[in-house]
């Protein structure tokens, strides 16, 4: 084999190895149904509920977020953001009012995976009771 075809190839593997992840593959909606427990006077009544995730691929490969989960007794976390290719998932830093917020999306077959890096988002983005902790979505028919 001829060098320069070798380094050729070595550049184009490193190129696709280096990149990261694509904000266009994970664009789309997403949901996700589970139970959760109301309350109606003092008896606990479990329905269904819906979580929903919205991406969009953003210009310099960045991805748009927005989602809205609900935990037991119809607590809500909401959140929206910008997040950038970090390794091979992207990932939300809030650095705002003194503490520290990091939202890991990543993808792995047909889910998309958000996770609450030390339930450090928590606090701000979620009523008393809900975290967000490490969810899976799947593509809303």
């Amino acid at each position: 084999m001829r060098p320069w075809i070798t380094l050729l190839s070595a550049i184009a593997l490193t190129s696709a190895a280096c990149s990261g992840p694509d904000s266009r593959a994970l664009a789309g909606d997403y949901s996700r149904r589970h139970r959760v427990f109301v309350f109606h006077g003092n008896e606990p009544i479990e329905t269904e509920a819906e979580d929903r995730l919205t991406l969009r691929a953003l210009e310099e490969g960045d991805l748009g977020f927005m989602f809205e989960i609900t935990a037991d007794a119809r607590q809500r976390c909401a959140m929206s953001g910008i997040a950038r290719a970090r390794g091979d998932a992207f990932e939300y830093r809030d650095r705002a009012q003194g503490g520290g917020c990091t939202l890991q999306i990543s993808k792995l077959g047909e889910e998309v995976h958000i996770e609450d890096i030390d339930d450090s988002c928590r606090g701000r983005y979620c009523g008393e009771g809900a975290s967000i902790g490490r969810l899976a979505f799947t593509p809303t028919e």
